[in-house]
């Protein structure tokens, strides 16, 4: 899951909780307040793109900062 830290509508704790509810997942979070932290975070972008190719998961609480 990908989730911005301080989203007004979808608390960074509902991204953990919705996680700890699908098996095998975790949240990437993204320093900020937006909802298009994947088109401005190269971290962000990176992480997910690896996920997509190799399925390798971040590590657990790893927070984008740029």
């Amino acid at each position: 899951m990908l989730q911005s830290t301080h989203q007004a509508l979808a608390p960074f704790s509902a991204g953990a909780a919705m996680a700890a509810q699908l098996p095998g997942s975790v949240v990437l979070g993204h320093e900020g307040d937006d909802y298009s932290m994947f088109l401005g975070s190269k971290c962000a972008q990176q992480a997910t793109n690896r996920y997509l190719t190799t399925r390798a998961l971040p590590a657990p609480g790893t927070i984008c900062t740029d």
